[in-house]
């Protein structure tokens, strides 16, 4: 299987590193957290480097984060996966692959300025737009608890970490393309509301083998930071 490089090793791309690491793939994250940094075994490098050819790159860098990791990636790597945003769309209240963006904020006018610098790349472009991610801790959940939480007559969709890293490793490893929302059709359903039929295949394969995964090997995990 090809290398994996992730770009953004937060919340969501430690999680998704972990998955490929399971698979025994050699994984490259770069982060501009020091905290990661302490990691046993990791290194400071520099990324230019470390970007080897045919790599399967998931971006998850917001766009107030660096753009100059783009250019190290130009006719190398075969593959970015780009963790958008649901803003994008807007005020609509329902969305699909069909759904027009209409972005209203500053913060989504720049995420589809990101999206347009991801697909005008030489590589095969899959961009996710993610509603919000709610997991242990976090979430509608966790406010109630700490007293946080308080109605409205907003309803937003969310998705959780678990179903998110699982879609996110499909979609690294399918050869879909365009641009998709992530969320669940209900806040307790498991359907999509929306999935290119290829990478519903790959998430369906790996949803059946993904208890059968096993770490047989001792991959490589090179930690990248700003030096």
């Amino acid at each position: 299987m090809d290398d994996v490089l992730i770009l953004g090793y937060g919340y969501t791309g430690q999680r998704v590193a972990k998955r490929f690491l399971a698979r025994g793939v050699r994984v490259t994250a770069a982060t501009q957290n020091s905290e990661y940094l302490h990691v046993p075994g990791a290194e400071m490098v520099g990324i230019n480097n470390h970007v080897r050819l045919r790599m399967l790159v998931l971006y998850s860098i917001p766009p107030d984060g660096p753009w100059d990791l783009l250019a190290p990636l130009l006719s190398k790597v075969k593959r970015v996966v780009y963790l958008s945003s649901t803003a994008v769309y807007g005020a609509a209240t329902t969305v699909d692959e069909r759904t027009p963006v209409d972005p209203c904020t500053r913060w989504a006018r720049a995420r589809i300025e990101a999206e347009r610098k991801i697909a005008e790349g030489s590589w095969s472009t899959l961009i996710l737009r993610l509603a919000t991610i709610y997991s242990p801790g976090r979430g509608v959940r966790e406010s109630i608890r700490q007293g946080k939480y308080s109605l409205s007559s907003n309803f937003v969709s969310r998705i959780h970490i678990d179903g998110l890293v699982t879609h996110v490793e499909a979609a690294m490893l399918s050869d879909a393309t365009g641009a998709y929302p992530k969320l669940w059709r209900s806040v307790c359903g498991l359907n999509l509301f929306s999935m290119p039929a290829r990478l519903a295949a790959s998430l369906q394969r790996f949803q059946t083998d993904l208890s059968e995964i096993g770490c047989s090997t001792s991959p490589l995990l090179t930690l990248l930071g700003n030096r």
